[in-house]
């Protein structure tokens, strides 16, 4: 059996986890988690993978996972020195972040979903 490593964060412990595992745990809209390291690649800032617009500003970004091209999620925090244009970015940043939930519309579906996001910053 397999533990993966965000499970820890429900006792307070920083785990480090894939963007996958971000975008799976179970959403509790009364608080956020508290602690996280996320790794992945930074995409470039055209880049649409992450639900929804940047959640804070325009400078958020988004980081994708390792092995799921297709997911990401936003960080608002610094961006990596190597994610400033448009080219991508191949290598592997660890963000150590608090998990925060929204609302966000899908024009798509014609409906509204809660999604999790990222702030912090760089290990």
């Amino acid at each position: 059996m397999v533990i993966r490593p965000l499970l820890l964060l429900l006792a307070g412990v920083v785990a480090t986890a894939a963007v996958r595992d971000v975008r799976t745990l179970p959403i509790q809209a009364d608080a956020p988690y508290s602690r996280v390291e996320v790794q992945g690649r930074c995409l470039p800032a055209a880049a649409t993978t992450a639900l929804g617009e940047a959640p804070r500003s325009a400078s958020d970004w988004q980081l994708q996972d390792l092995q799921e091209s297709a997911t990401a999620v936003w960080v608002s925090g610094s961006r990596p020195a190597g994610c400033a244009g448009e080219a991508k970015d191949t290598a592997t940043y660890v963000v150590r972040a608090r998990v925060f939930i929204d609302t966000v519309r899908v024009e798509a579906e014609n409906t509204r979903r809660a999604r999790l996001y990222l702030v912090g910053s760089l290990r």
